[in-house]
């Protein structure tokens, strides 16, 4: 790995999830972009684009934390942050009923004593309903990266943590809609390591990967499919495993997952950075990706047609320049109609979005994308063209 990827993984931020950004076709002005990284872009079923991460500054204007966006770049005056977070923002979600849980390594909300998860209502104001009370706690620092939600409501949080309201749970809890622990979800010691990414499926148990080698104290290299009660689903057979981090998961809508990270090996079977799983763990070998990346996997989104685009800090798949974006068919071979130029050339893209018209919002820790400068975020046209200006 390159000097670069070895910076940007120490560092804390992990877990890219698809979203779906709902908007008219417009030019996305940017302006001087964001003053540090992009860690996470959500919705609202209005189509305003809510961004996350380590930034402090949008367009030179103070923003801490988080902003949401119109579909055009300006900032959406509406939701009002006020002072914002005094922390990172690493993950955000977005409830069927506009409500925003937010998660992350942050401890206020606009002064208020908010320990790394908050849920919001529409226009930035707390959801007072939600309580957490003391929120997440670690021995060292805790974080949630994160959030999932399941068909009856429940909240399921991944992350960097030990405690809920100081009741033990080890880097995952599941949470009723009001804040409280969910204890028919039983977690026992939970996992050694950071959970990364949560996939529900429509039966609701939960896919789970992220840097664990155990769960309950039973081995599961860094990945897991849980049931709906927090036990191990064994006819999820995963052999040994990855052998190194676990970073994305998305769910086709045939209930294979694609997983990408910076492993090398699958139940110690070559498949470098990126793997696509059948429903019961098995290697769906109809994905062929050769040589596969040289470096990790962040992100990705699917398309209709399981075409998926993906970022990391990958600058070759299977022998050919491709500089942190590239765009797989649904057989992993390389879709030649997705252009991306020179690529991201001076640092990771690390979160992705996809609009319904087919647009892609990239936010990361890039200045510079096919050779023209953009802090931090992009939107691309379907072809890997922009569709971004700046001042």
């Amino acid at each position: 790995m390159n000097a670069i990827g070895v910076t940007y993984q120490n560092r804390k931020k992990y877990t890219i999830s698809e979203t779906v950004i709902v908007g008219p076709e417009s030019t996305f002005n940017i302006g001087t972009g964001f003053n540090a990284g992009v860690e996470s872009i959500s919705v609202q079923s209005d189509g305003k684009i809510l961004v996350g991460g380590d930034f402090t500054s949008y367009q030179d204007e103070t923003y801490n934390y988080l902003i949401r966006l119109n579909d055009d770049g300006t900032v959406d005056d509406s939701f009002d942050i006020g002072t914002g977070f005094d922390g990172l923002v690493l993950c955000i979600k977005v409830q069927s009923d506009g409500k925003i849980l937010v998660g992350g390594d942050f401890t206020t909300y606009k002064g208020e004593s908010y320990s790394s998860i908050i849920r919001l209502n529409s226009d930035g104001s707390i959801d007072t309903s939600f309580v957490i009370g003391s929120g997440f706690g670690s021995t060292s620092d805790p974080d949630v990266r994160c959030i999932s939600i399941t068909s009856t409501g429940q909240i399921l949080v991944g992350g960097s943590f030990d405690t809920y309201q100081s009741e033990a749970s080890k880097n995952i809890i599941q949470l009723n809609s009001n804040g409280s622990i969910d204890t028919s979800f039983v977690v026992g010691t939970g996992f050694d390591d950071v959970v990364r990414g949560i996939a529900i499926q429509s039966d609701d148990k939960a896919v789970v990967i992220g840097s664990f080698t155990t769960y309950q104290g039973e081995s599961y290299n860094r990945i897991i499919r849980l049931d709906t009660d927090g036990s191990i689903d064994t006819s999820f057979v995963v052999g040994t495993g990855f052998n190194s981090h676990s970073y994305m998961i998305i769910m086709q809508s045939d209930g294979k997952f694609i997983v990408g990270g910076g492993a090398t090996t699958y139940k110690d079977i070559s498949y470098s950075k990126i793997i696509r799983l059948d429903t019961d763990g098995s290697i769906d070998e109809t994905f062929v990706i050769g040589g596969g990346f040289n470096s990790s996997v962040y992100g990705g989104v699917l398309l209709d047609d399981n075409k998926i685009l993906l970022i990391g800090n990958f600058t070759a798949y299977n022998g050919d320049t491709y500089s942190r974006i590239l765009q797989l068919n649904s057989n992993g071979s390389v879709d030649s109609s997705f252009d991306l130029g020179a690529g991201f050339t001076t640092s990771t893209p690390w979160t992705i979005a996809k609009q319904t018209d087919g647009k892609y919002v990239i936010g990361g820790f890039f200045t510079y994308y096919n050779g023209v400068s953009y802090n931090r975020i992009v939107r691309l046209n379907t072809d890997g063209s922009t569709d971004t200006i700046t001042n």
